[in-house]
């Protein structure tokens, strides 16, 4: 048998990359500082959300982590642009519930949100797709287990979500 020797250093030498198909994937080092503001606007312009009368809704974990950073970043590349303050949902710790994705909902649809952001975990992450939902699909006054496919009515949605961005930090 031949032995294949792997490079320890593969996982410091990829090289940053882009992925299109139906989603897009942003990846690199230094991507999120240099890029996520205004990738969010491109976004937003391209789905047609106005940030100035919609703002964009970020779902973090319960630490936080980023959120700030995130908001510096979209002020900074809107410019001079004036886009109200994002609307901050931070997740309580563990697995999503249909109480926290209904309260965050209730939060997005009062703001009348338009762009979705998931800074974080699995959480985060899970509990913003499911509010991208029902943001569109009925806001707070839907029941989520319409849409649940396991425990629920698994219903399809009626219509397109609202754009969604993930950014996860779980290493």
């Amino acid at each position: 048998r031949r032995r294949v020797q792997h490079s320890r250093t593969m996982a410091t030498t990829v090289r940053p990359f882009e992925f299109a198909t139906a989603g897009r994937t942003v990846f690199g080092v230094g991507t999120f500082e240099e890029r996520a503001g205004a990738l969010l606007l491109e976004l937003a312009n391209r789905e047609g959300v106005d940030l100035a009368r919609q703002p964009l809704l970020v779902v973090a974990g319960s630490s936080g982590r980023m959120v700030e950073d995130l908001c510096d970043l979209v002020r900074a590349a809107a410019g001079s642009i004036p886009i109200p303050d994002p609307v901050v949902y931070l997740c309580p710790e563990g697995e999503p519930t249909v109480a926290s994705c209904r309260e965050c909902t209730a939060l997005a649809s009062q703001a009348g949100c338009g762009l979705v952001v998931a800074v974080g975990g699995g959480t985060a992450i899970d509990t913003a797709k499911a509010v991208a939902a029902l943001i569109t699909n009925g806001g707070h006054e839907r029941d989520i287990y319409d849409f649940l496919e396991v425990v629920g009515r698994a219903m399809p949605l009626e219509r397109r979500p609202c754009p969604f961005v993930a950014i996860p930090t779980t290493p």
